[in-house]
């Protein structure tokens, strides 16, 4: 919320100013007591701590070259000003005090009346210039949330919903603020304005702060913690109290609590492959007893908790460094929202707070947090499954050995006891336990009560639970296989013998026991098992119950049962689907898939998983692959079956009309092309769609206007650019062309920015939705210049209406206002193809001007600004002038006042001199350079103010941009507030050589440096040579400035003798002239020959230089 801060910022600087002008008005009197007697200095002291109270509100940092910027650094020193005058009048001798009625009165004593009316005039232009721009500034921000209401307004979410109303109220509020500016005289008011706009100030901060938090979320954030089944009955307590074993057993040597505590770093939980791992760590992160030890650690400090479960199985962000970093960032911020502005300043700043997150700004997001001395909190967080995360595994070790660095935060972690893992957490007894070395209890304990379970008589089972805890050899996983083996032989009520027969042929290893159930499984259901087990593994994500029901009822690589028209499945159906599906998993394929636990009720949307990770890497070892292999036809593509499974789920479910599950389908059907080699299974699938979307369009009244062209479409979002031009061939109508141009150069960047939502209802234009996916987005291209080619050939129109202004202010809007990286190749390409094709280049100024205030404000980027001087000097040869207006003043202007003056010139000088250069050679009216802007300093003077702070002027090197405007006619002696331009200059060097500090003989060399540089520049150029202020402060540089400024300085002694001789010759030769006329015409007419005489001067000698 950029924008309404900077508008909370305004009020704070006009409450400054009105507190001064007060202070220099006759209404601010100064108390005397009852007797008379002046209490003038406990008076001065409350003005004192008034007047620091209003200046340490202006202490903010604020982007240089902003108009706000100048209004402060301005606003500061008269605040300097006042408080030495302050001072000095409380240091004052109290024998020369008399009795002030105001402090205007007593400041007369320190200060001349023509400095104090001085003051006074300055207090009122800067007041002057706030109204304006607290007026601008609301208008700008009313029109960014105006925007984003747009964006949440076809949302069916209740969140975005909320948040939709927050901001239309926040734009109404400030559309009244607006008006109320608009009216406001000199002498009116502004309190009340003021008070509005804090409040609109700090209720953006709470709407900006939910929205950094909301963007944090991602769906499946709570799965895996929720799909890892609960510790059994009185297992793992072990693990707080140590103390209750005896001397050699492992259990006694558990330092976890005692970590907890009082300990730092980083503790290791790690074990064997099903050894309960992740069980225990779930179990440690609900148990009060964990809690209670870390309140201890914490102490009277805050303390946050967060936690991660990595998932190989899972979504990419369920298995990522973003994922872990995005989940823990989500909790912290979601339990302490005060942090939001430290750790996110630059989303802090800005509206667009629901854009993705990268993985470095999450890292430096956590940088902030872990360094920070201002934040008071100790962090826990409790990370499972590090030999999950789908990368590298140094990446995430080294990621956490940094948080683990900071003495706020300590961290609980869970792996295999791989290398990379021992080698960084196994060093310390203290910090780590072996899981499968502690659990013989615990298993024997589980072994038994799952028998019992199961038993039909009383038996003695204690043999066979001893036997199964020695076996197990620690592993959990294998007891849950071992316990379903023996079930059938419990249920028949087999002796003990016989379970123990049945029990010793069970293998002891896992995988051998995995081969064991695969070969055990009928052959009649091998095929079905090989094809959906082949299917599941190819899957990027885990399937639903219903996916598979639909995977197991025919050969998915025919297409030829296609079948249209449909009927969605009722709710029996369905539910019939679930229950049989549910069975046949457990029947054909002996548990090794299973619904997941998150839902009590099993229901079409609940998740299958295999049944722990090591059965998915076993399945995807080489030899189980071919053994799989070889139980399926050779045609079948387990990429078809699931472009099947995702089709069918989107026909036949009467809650699924999603189109989300069509480009999921569409994105397996080019998969399965690519793996098949032919296009076959494709173009059926892709025809198939196409006959289902136009259904969907019909049964959505709000979208019934076009439903041709489905196809197409599709065709341009995935990038089929063969099939595109096919389809293309066949006559279209122009209507229907312009809207294939809409979804060609807007929707890709819908899909990309806000991942199109799961709706029919979704994408930027209500009337061409497009079906696209985030899965998909590493299929869609941002922006296809064949594709955009091929449509613009046919006659599509960039300047046909459609939603919110033409194809072409749309395209523009999309990626220059949003804030989308805009330097890439592919947009330049569109862009020119669309001028080329008659995009109206002299429309929207309004965007121009709005695109350079804000490229001025972002971070220093070469490639943006060669993306820049490329698109004007194309706009311009398509027509743009660069003096068109909007009210706010010219595309040069807006250049002028932004771009050339962000801070610091040194960097991306040559791109902007070049960008200064288009403009004038296009015609830029020269006079901006000098004429103000509103109430705004012009650019010239605002440059040259600049040269005087000590702050500014190393950063700033103007002459380039100078030598340029004088050589596009700029003249040095033109006139602007009462002095030329030249008298300018040469005032802000001499006032900056007064203050240069005499004993930093570096500091002066480089200022004498550049003054020689910009004078010598100028007097080329026609400067006067005769002004009183140059001698002075050549002067100044010769007695200041080192040997190798000598050459310089005798170089600007020679040039002015020269420039003073030619003017010299000259001048004496109008004389002439003046008095043979004044014999013939008289003296008025003289003394006009000597105007113009002279203006032939000074125009000659500029026009010679050039």
């Amino acid at each position: 919320m950029e924008a309404l801060a900077a508008v909370g910022l305004a009020s704070n600087v006009v409450q400054f100013v009105q507190f001064s002008c007060e202070l220099l008005s006759k209404a601010r009197e100064i108390r005397h007591s009852a007797h008379g007697n002046l209490k003038e200095h406990l008076e001065l002291d409350t003005i004192a701590k008034h007047l620091k109270s209003h200046t340490d509100q202006l202490e903010v940092n604020v982007t240089q070259g902003s108009s706000l910027y100048d209004i402060l650094h301005q606003c500061r020193n008269i605040a300097i000003e006042l408080s030495s005058a302050i001072q000095t009048l409380q240091n004052g001798a109290p024998g020369k005090r008399r009795k002030w009625q105001s402090f205007k009165d007593a400041l007369r004593t320190v200060w001349k009346e023509k400095k104090i009316t001085e003051l006074q005039a300055r207090l009122e232009n800067l007041r002057s210039e706030l109204i304006l721009h607290l007026s601008i500034s609301t208008g700008t921000t009313q029109a960014r949330l105006l925007e984003i209401v747009e964006k949440h307004r076809q949302t069916r979410d209740e969140d975005d919903q909320t948040v939709k109303i927050e901001l239309q109220n926040l734009s109404n509020t400030l559309s009244s603020v607006k008006e109320r500016l608009s009216t406001l005289q000199q002498g009116d008011t502004l309190d009340e304005v003021l008070k509005t706009l804090r409040e609109l100030s700090e209720r953006s901060k709470e709407i900006a702060s939910d929205g950094i938090i909301d963007s944090l979320y991602f769906e499946c954030m709570d799965v895996r913690h929720a799909a890892i089944s609960e510790a059994h009955a009185r297992t793992f307590d072990w693990i707080f109290r140590p103390k209750a074993f005896p001397a050699g057993d492992r259990r006694s040597e558990i330092r976890y609590k005692s970590w907890l505590q009082t300990g730092e770093s980083i503790y290791w939980i790690t074990g064997k492959p099903g050894a309960g791992k992740s069980t225990l760590m779930k179990y440690l992160d609900g148990n009060i007893a964990t809690s209670q030890a870390l309140d201890r650690w914490a102490g009277s400090t805050r303390l946050v908790r967060a936690s991660f479960y990595f998932w190989n199985a899972g979504t990419p962000m369920q298995k990522s460094l973003q994922g872990l970093l995005q989940s823990l960032l989500y909790t912290i911020l979601d339990s302490c929202p005060d942090l939001v502005p430290i750790v996110c300043p630059q989303r802090w700043e800005t509206i667009r707070s629901s854009r993705s997150w990268s993985v470095s700004e999450l890292k430096s997001a956590f940088e902030v947090l872990t360094t920070q001395t201002s934040i008071d909190r100790k962090f826990y967080f409790h990370v499972d499954g590090l030999d999950e995360y789908a990368g590298d595994h140094y990446e995430v070790i080294d990621m956490l050995r940094a948080l683990s660095k900071c003495s706020n935060v300590k961290l609980c972690v869970s792996s295999r006891p791989w290398n990379c893992f021992q080698d960084e957490y196994g060093k310390s007894r203290d910090h780590m336990l072996e899981l499968h070395h502690l659990t013989r209890e615990d298993i024997e304990l589980c072994a038994k009560e799952s028998i019992e379970s199961h038993c039909q008589s009383t038996h003695d089972l204690s043999s066979l639970v001893k036997e199964i805890g020695e076996r197990a050899q620690g592993v959990f996983l294998w007891v849950r296989l071992v316990i379903r083996s023996l079930r059938d032989g419990l249920v028949n009520d087999d002796d003990i013998e016989l379970l123990q027969e049945r029990l010793q042929v069970l293998p002891t290893d896992l995988e051998d026991f995995f081969k064991h159930i695969l070969l055990s499984v009928h052959s009649v259901y091998q095929e079905r098992m090989a094809c959906t087990f082949l299917a599941a593994l190819s899957s990027d994500e885990s399937l639903n119950i219903i996916h598979y029901s639909f995977l197991d009822q025919r050969n998915p690589h025919r297409s030829e049962d296609l079948k249209f028209p449909y009927r969605p499945f009722d709710s029996d159906t369905i539910s019939k689907m679930v229950t049989q599906t549910q069975r046949r998993l457990n029947g054909r394929y002996k548990g090794l898939l299973e619904p997941s636990d998150t839902e009590e009720e099993i229901c079409a949307r609940t998740t299958v998983d295999f049944l722990h990770r090591t059965l998915r890497d076993f399945l995807k070892k080489p030899s189980i692959q071919e053994l799989l292999l070889s139980k399926v036809p050779v045609s079948f593509s387990p990429y078809a079956a699931l472009s099947r499974a995702f089709l069918d789920e989107a026909k036949y479910l009467t809650d699924s009309q999603d189109p989300s599950q069509f480009g999921r389908a569409m994105r397996l059907a080019r998969h399965a092309s690519e793996q098949t080699k032919t296009t076959d299974f494709e173009y059926a699938i892709l025809g198939h769609v196409e006959l289902i979307g136009q259904e969907i369009w019909q049964t959505h009244m709000s979208l019934v206007a076009h439903p041709e062209n489905f196809l197409i479409k599709t065709a341009i979002h995935i990038g089929k650019i063969d099939f595109l031009r096919h389809r293309l061939r066949k006559h279209v109508a122009v209507d229907s062309i312009n809207r294939l141009l809409v979804h060609a150069v807007l929707c890709p960047h819908v899909a990309e920015e806000a991942h199109m939502e799961a709706s029919v209802q979704s994408g930027l234009m209500r009337a061409d939705r497009c079906f696209t996916i985030k899965e998909c987005l590493s299929d869609v291209p941002n922006l296809n210049a064949e594709i955009v080619e091929s449509i613009l050939g046919l006659g599509a129109d960039p300047n046909a209406l459609v939603t919110k202004g033409t194809i072409w202010r749309n395209f523009l809007a999309v990626f220059l206002e949003s804030g989308v990286e805009f330097s890439k190749e592919s947009f330049y390409q569109v862009f020119l193809l669309l001028l080329r094709h008659g995009a109206n280049a002299k429309d929207h100024v309004d965007v121009w001007t709005n695109f350079l205030a804000n490229t001025a404000a972002s971070k220093d980027n070469g490639e943006i600004m060669q993306a820049t001087l490329q698109m004007f000097s194309a706009l311009f040869r398509h027509g743009l002038s660069p003096n068109a207006r909007t009210e706010y003043g010219t595309i040069f202007q807006t250049l002028l006042n932004n771009t050339m003056l962000a801070l610091p010139y040194a960097t991306r000088n040559s791109a902007r001199q070049d960008l200064l250069e288009l403009f004038l050679s296009h015609g830029a009216r020269v006079a901006h350079i000098y004429q103000a802007q509103g109430t705004r300093y012009c650019w010239f003077l605002r440059v040259i103010e600049r040269l005087q702070r000590d702050e500014d002027w190393k950063a700033i090197n103007p002459v380039a941009y100078f030598e340029v405007m004088l050589r596009y006619g700029l003249d040095p002696n033109v006139e602007v507030k009462e002095y030329t331009l030249w008298e300018h200059l040469l005032e802000t060097f001499t006032i900056a050589s007064k203050y240069s500090n005499p004993e930093d003989s570096e500091d002066s060399n480089t200022k004498i440096e550049l003054y020689s540089e910009i004078i010598l520049l100028f007097l080329q150029y026609g400067a006067d040579p005769f002004s009183n202020k140059l001698d002075a402060l050549v002067g100044w540089m010769k007695r200041n400035g080192r040997y190798s400024t000598h050459s310089q300085t005798r170089i600007i002694d020679q040039t002015l003798q020269q420039e003073r001789n030619q003017n010299t010759s000259m001048g004496c030769s109008a004389v002439q002239q003046l008095t043979t006329g004044s014999k013939k015409r008289g003296s008025d007419t003289s003394f006009r020959a000597l105007d113009n005489c002279s203006a032939r001067v000074h125009e000659g000698k500029r026009l010679r230089r050039m």
